[in-house]
């Protein structure tokens, strides 16, 4: 009875060991991500993506070829199609770089298609998923109308003084008192619109009598508000 238990345990040990055994080589797996300089694009321009092969274990010997829409994106520059093998036992990643052009106004994608990958050690195919991205081109009319339109102080105020009336933005004009003897004056203003830029701002000299300083502010899309 002792001997057949003995036995049986080897048997099941055994098995144990040719099943781990052919997982492992099932196992093998490989992945191609697809990445992007940008996911938007202008009609005319260009951009780059990175397409990389990474593996589980060495690679021997892979194939693919770049899947794009031909009627919105232009390969400039890459390989197309890849067909390569490994120079040593050492290699579990590849990187390809390619040079898109836009040339039609669509949402499109960039891919692989026909992919293979074979193991080093076993030469038999590895199980390969696969990545995309996704590319919007537009025109520059559409991205000009895109553009922020604010063109609003978030403050304004001078150093030192108080300006009348009260800061609104809608108000753009204001005028504030000195003293006869003042040379200087620091004008403050920030903008509502991150996007937006001002000028007219910092240390201004004056003189006695009227002084007229503007303060302008010019939103992301170029129209202009003068304070």
């Amino acid at each position: 009875m002792k001997k057949l238990i003995k036995l049986l345990s080897i048997i099941f040990i055994s098995t144990i060991l040719i099943f781990s055994n052919e997982i492992h080589i099932k196992a093998a797996t490989a992945n191609i991500s697809v990445s992007s300089s940008t996911s938007r694009i202008v009609v005319g321009n260009t951009f780059t993506v990175t397409i990389k092969l990474t593996s589980s274990s060495n690679l021997g010997a892979w194939e693919f070829t770049p899947s794009y829409s031909t009627k919105l994106f232009k390969l400039e520059s890459g390989d197309s199609p890849v067909v390569a093998y490994a120079n040593d036992s050492g290699t579990k990643s590849k990187t390809y770089t390619y040079k898109f052009k836009a040339i039609a106004k669509g949402n499109g994608s960039i891919s692989v298609k026909s992919v293979g990958v074979l193991d080093w050690e076993t030469k038999s195919n590895m199980q390969v998923s696969t990545g995309s991205k996704s590319i919007t081109v537009i025109t520059q009319a559409d991205l000009e109308a895109s553009y922020s339109k604010n063109n609003y102080l978030k403050s304004l105020s001078i150093t030192g003084y108080d300006i009348t009336p009260t800061f609104n933005k809608n108000t753009t004009e204001y005028k504030v008192d000195v003293d006869s003897n003042t040379e200087q004056i620091t004008i403050n203003a920030t903008k509502e619109d991150s996007k937006s830029s001002i000028s007219g701002t910092g240390t201004h000299e004056v003189s006695e009598g009227e002084n007229k300083f503007n303060i302008t502010v010019t939103a992301e899309n170029g129209s202009t508000k003068t304070y």
